[in-house]
């Protein structure tokens, strides 16, 4: 018993020397907070390290952190330093840190390191890491790097066991060698933003001097009441046509689905205002006008359809918008970064997520869209003038229509995105703000879709759309000429010609590079394929589906031509206001229509349930039948849902699908397509913790997404697509 108290006696000493030595150090040093304990450390000269760098971490020893915490500067920068978690086996390997707590430090800066994963040792697929640390402004890029590895000299003893995880990780799972390395320093403004700042503000200049200038054309003038020309108290020279009825004035000169819900705005410079001397309505003023704010937002808030249009295609392009930013919110966390990706890819066996997965088929449901409104208003447009086609004013139209908007929302990105977030991993993902600086080029002349050769490569990825669109309509008088000259057979002729060379391209092209549909894997994997190989990320995607299929217009081309011949069609239909259903032989036939219209539009979408839920690959055969038929059967199942609504056996669904309430944001339908792609950049890129993925956050980020877009879209529409639809209109009236 004595021998175990002097045992125990002997060991409090000890401890509370050690303990007091710790607290009380001989050397004298004074801490501005209370006395420090001593840092021990096992090594200070990590070989790897600058000798500034080295310096600058020794020193910060002794220097004091923040205040809320009573710790040296050294604590809290490694503190800052991303820690491995949990879900290792689902990929987590988003290793952030603090950058804010970082950031805090006088005299530090926080990088991120996107590092190669070896998955050898978890049995993974090797992929890749990105690391956060927080080390002196005075050190340079590979000292962020080297940090990693310089852990066993720079970790005082009392954070060795905090920091052994993180050693031992780096050392099994991650290969020494960093594909790309962003730290968090002020960056200064160069010529190109300098150049896309002052575009903004010449549009703001005009956008204040049309609003002026159209608040000061609307006034009354004061003018005596018996003045020969006045009658009954109202100016004979002012017109009366309110905006929206000027804009009904040019009817049917819209062909994009996209771009405006009624088939044209209409030209303000076509309304014959007739002022005395002081209002002279000049063409310059009209110009102004366009910018006008007031009238922009009267035009996009304005619930009244136009006569002459097809009032379901508003609804149909709401929900197809809101259909594409779904699926683009829950699959964009598997590129900008997902700390369980494998949940993620185990809900593609749930079958509300098929609609996540096959949110493609909306593209196809505008391409619909698109064949038709360019069909319809091109005969109608060619039937008033006579028969005479000007091919010049027809492409030049749709370009002058398309690209003011687009190469705004380019510009911007372009020139100004960098500036937009904080975090580095908005700046390491920045990968098509990078790509819009090399090959601009190719979305201005709507080629995009084709160099570079992968969708990964190019600039604005999701503008594939645009560019298979202008391709489309380029093509488009070869068949709406043929429909005009012959009538059904010279449609059926040029259509069958068409169909039958994209469906035997299709099928040959899925065949020849053995395109398979795997339900292990999300079939979104397929745009962004990235193999590591010799310590380096190698894209195979030049070979994957996308490129070859997916945004091909040999390949696509189907549901624009189911769309051109509904909008043959719809010309050839008068439009019926009274339902002809009580009729029996009308009544079964629009029933059978639905019911194969259900059919084909359900098939696409759910029909891949099995092979996921099961896990298993398409055979090779139906994989190509698949990719072959899939996107013309729901092409077929929307032209019939706009034919029936038009003919008028839609009853609810097209009452449903036509109601005002659609009609303002489907005028923003194409400013929204631009613009959410960014809205989910900064949402998920603004973060300093990476994505958690459960549906409930992912629907409260839908949400936001979608609100956050037509946002935008509204500023955008208003802004800079109305006023240059407009010019356009006054440049061609002129």
């Amino acid at each position: 018993m004595k021998f175990l108290l002097l045992l125990f006696g002997v060991c409090w000493l000890h401890t509370t020397g050690a303990f007091l030595a710790e607290m009380f150090p001989r050397d004298g040093r004074k801490w501005p907070y209370g006395q420090p304990k001593k840092l021990e450390y096992r090594n200070l000269v990590p070989v790897s390290l600058s000798d500034d760098c080295l310096k600058a971490i020794n020193e910060s020893a002794f220097l004091p952190g923040l205040k809320h915490l009573n710790h040296s500067k050294l604590d809290v920068m490694l503190d800052s330093v991303g820690k491995p978690g949990a879900g290792l086996l689902s990929r987590n390997f988003l290793w952030y840190g603090s950058y804010q707590q970082c950031t805090e430090l006088t005299g530090t800066k926080y990088c991120l390191n996107t590092m190669i994963v070896n998955g050898d040792n978890l049995g993974i697929k090797p992929t890749k890491a990105e690391i956060g640390v927080c080390i002196p402004d005075i050190c340079n890029d590979d000292d962020a790097i080297n940090f990693l590895w310089s852990l066993e000299a720079v970790v005082p003893t009392r954070w060795k066991k905090a920091y052994a995880a993180l050693e031992v990780y780096i050392l099994a799972f991650v290969e020494k060698n960093a594909t790309n390395t962003v730290c968090e320093t002020e960056q200064p403004l160069e010529k190109h933003s300098i150049a896309g700042l002052v575009v903004c503000s010449c549009i703001i200049v005009l956008l204040l001097t049309g609003s002026i200038v159209d608040w000061y054309m609307s006034q009354p003038l004061p003018i005596p009441s018996s003045a020969g020309w006045m009658k009954g108290g109202r100016n004979m020279f002012t017109s009366q046509r309110t905006a929206t009825q000027a804009r009904n004035i040019n009817d049917g000169d819209e062909t994009d689905p996209l771009i405006r819900a009624s088939p044209a705005m209409g030209l303000l410079s076509s309304q014959v205002l007739s002022y005395p001397d002081r209002h002279r309505d000049t063409w310059y003023s009209r110009a102004l006008r366009c910018f006008s704010l007031q009238r922009n937002v009267l035009f996009v808030l304005d619930p009244k359809h136009n006569t002459g249009t097809v009032p379901c295609l508003h609804g149909i392009r709401v929900f197809s918008m809101a259909w594409i930013i779904l699926g683009h919110t829950y699959l964009w966390p598997q590129f900008v970064g997902c700390s369980n990706l494998r949940e993620m890819s185990i809900m593609t066996s749930q079958i509300s997520f098929q609609l996540v997965l096959n949110s493609t088929f909306a593209v196809d449901s505008f391409f619909v869209l698109s064949g038709m409104l360019v069909m319809f208003w091109t005969l109608r447009r060619v039937g008033n003038d006579g028969g005479t086609f000007s091919v010049v004013k027809f492409y030049a139209h749709r370009f002058l229509r398309l690209t003011p908007a687009y190469m705004f929302v380019l510009m911007a990105w372009t020139t100004l995105a960098q500036y937009w977030g904080e975090v580095p991993s908005w700046k390491s993902n920045m990968e098509d703000h990078r790509m819009c600086e090399q090959y601009w080029w190719t979305n201005l002349l709507y080629i995009n879709n084709f160099y570079p050769p992968h969708l990964k490569g190019s600039c604005l990825g999701w503008t594939w759309y645009l560019a298979l669109d202008m391709q489309f309509y380029i093509i488009s008088p070869l068949v709406i000429m043929a429909a005009y000259r012959f009538g059904t057979v010279g449609l059926s002729v040029t259509v069958a010609i068409l169909m039958s060379g994209s469906l035997i391209a299709t099928g040959l092209i899925v065949r020849i590079y053995n395109f398979r549909i795997d339900g292990s894997q999300l079939l979104i994997n397929d745009i962004f394929t990235d193999e590591f190989t010799n310590g380096a990320m190698v894209s195979t995607a030049r070979d994957s589906y996308p490129s070859k299929v997916f945004d091909k217009p040999y390949c696509r081309i189907a549901p624009y031509l189911v769309g051109l011949c509904i909008g043959f069609l719809v010309r050839r239909l008068p439009s019926v206001s009274t339902t002809t259903f009580s009729k029996a032989p009308a009544r079964w036939f629009a029933l059978l229509g639905w019911a194969v219209a259900l059919v084909l539009l359900l098939a696409p979408v759910y029909g891949l349930y099995g092979t996921y839920r099961r896990e298993d690959q398409l055979s090779s055969l139906a994989t190509i039948f698949y990719y072959t038929f899939s996107r013309l059967s729901w092409a077929l199942g929307v032209g019939w849902l706009v034919l029936a609504c038009f003919a008028g056996y839609g009853g609810y669904i097209n009452s449903f699908f036509s109601h005002g309430i659609w009609l303002p944001l489907s005028r923003l339908t194409f400013a929204a397509y631009l613009t959410h792609p960014i809205m989910l950049y900064l949402l998920f890129l603004g973060l300093e913790v990476p994505v958690y993925y459960t549906n409930v956050s992912m629907v409260a980020y839908y949400l936001a997404a979608l609100v956050g877009s037509y946002t935008a879209a509204f500023v955008l529409s208003v802004c800079v697509e109305i006023p240059f639809v407009e010019l356009e209109k006054l440049l061609v009236s002129r």
